[in-house]
């Protein structure tokens, strides 16, 4: 079943037509139309659902089963298959039928923190299983956002931001998507988030770096942006393969606008990295819109390989005009996932871990907010020109 057949398949012809329901949209990123399309194109999946061998589940379930044997997965990670019932916290049934996917092969869905099973073999025979979360909700616990309105920003290849909107689901209205961040044990509350995903992250330095030749390595990116004041009025949208949150544009291709004859690669360089606070900050706002009239995202809790760019971290706080508070440890997903897994095996609770607080640094806005509305006016300009490029005319 192609993404356009599951959307036509609809009784409204659209692809969010199940959002209230998953927080997703049809869309292939997530895992029903990929199974779909292992029945329909590989024989020997649907021969080994003939002959009841055949199971299916994200990473975790296989690494989880290879360790112990049992079938299972969290609520975090079934919420990204499109085939979970957000307030059911069930598989849907309804969803099941629409793509045509046997019940029967899924995992149980079990609490981020509980005993899955024990090793069954190996140095760790005996050890339990007890913790498990998607990667962006273990970096959420890892940075403490256990608080309705806490926010974080994970700075890879692209952008995650989450922000915690506690145990009742909210289904956006402005391009964000609704997932489960974590439920510590299986009769406490599921805490939601909203989330947002963006095209932008770190591929824009290796794009620098790969393609125009600008630097050797990530690292001197901070150096050459910094070698200049500002971007001298240029503005860089690198969507190269389309814009995500909030806009969901994959006609969009990358954009460099505002070159003059005094513009050089330190601009650019500029640009690009302010590329990606501007994007951070559309998504604040689309969460914002979503949130209670009101509310507000105090601070940004951030991590990431970008985040050891400490230009970029300031050119953040501007552009947001909020306190970025950086976690000073490399490997905050892991973290999320042990305080998980303590929690599960009853060693830590969670008011314990509350306490527990990596290091960081903050860093403050120091532009006037004129200035920042200025630019975020000229950014949304940019963008509104990248917007439809793969699908003009070359012609007109």
């Amino acid at each position: 079943m192609p993404l356009y057949e599951a959307i036509n398949n609809t009784p409204t012809k659209d692809q969010n037509y199940f959002k209230a329901k998953t927080g997703l949209p049809i869309h292939p990123y997530f895992s029903a139309l990929k199974l779909k399309w292992l029945f329909n194109n590989i024989p020997e999946v649907k021969e080994a659902y003939e002959r009841g061998t055949l199971l299916f589940g994200t990473v975790d379930s296989w690494i989880i089963w290879k360790m112990t044997g049992h079938h299972v997965t969290d609520v975090s990670n079934a919420s990204r298959t499109l085939l979970l019932d957000l307030h059911k916290r069930k598989w849907s049934t309804e969803l099941c039928e629409f793509f045509e996917i046997p019940q029967s092969v899924l995992p149980k869905i079990l609490s981020s923190a509980e005993i899955y099973g024990y090793m069954d073999h190996g140095p760790l025979k005996g050890v339990p299983i007890s913790g498990c979360l998607g990667d962006q909700q273990a970096a959420m616990v890892g940075h403490n956002c256990l608080k309705i309105g806490d926010t974080k920003s994970t700075y890879g290849t692209g952008t995650f931001m989450l922000c915690n909107i506690g145990p009742k689901p909210i289904i956006s209205k402005d391009g964000l998507l609704t997932t489960v961040g974590f439920q510590f044990g299986s009769n406490s509350p599921i805490c939601y988030a909203l989330e947002g995903s963006g095209s932008i992250g770190g591929n824009v330095v290796r794009f620098l770096r790969d393609n125009f030749g600008f630097i050797r390595s990530a690292e001197e990116i901070e150096e050459l942006a910094g070698s200049v004041e500002d971007t001298n009025d240029v503005y860089f949208v690198p969507c190269f393969a389309g814009l995500y949150t909030p806009h969901w544009d994959s006609t969009a291709r990358g954009t460099i606008l505002g070159l003059t004859q005094c513009s050089n690669k330190a601009h650019i360089a500029r640009a690009a990295l302010k590329s990606i606070a501007f994007q951070t900050a559309e998504m604040a706002e689309a969460v914002e819109n979503d949130l209670e009239k009101g509310a507000k995202i105090e601070a940004f809790k951030v991590d990431g390989g970008m985040t050891a760019n400490k230009l970029f971290n300031q050119i953040l706080a501007d552009t947001l005009g909020r306190t970025i508070i950086v976690s000073k440890m490399a490997e905050i997903s892991g973290w999320g996932a042990a305080v998980a897994g303590g929690i599960g095996a009853q060693t830590i609770t969670l008011d314990s871990f509350k306490s527990i607080i990596p290091k960081t640094v903050q860093y403050v806005s120091k532009i006037e907010n004129d200035i920042r509305d200025a630019e975020m006016k000229k950014w949304n300009q940019a963008v509104l020109k990248a917007r439809g490029w793969s699908h003009r005319d070359a012609k007109k």
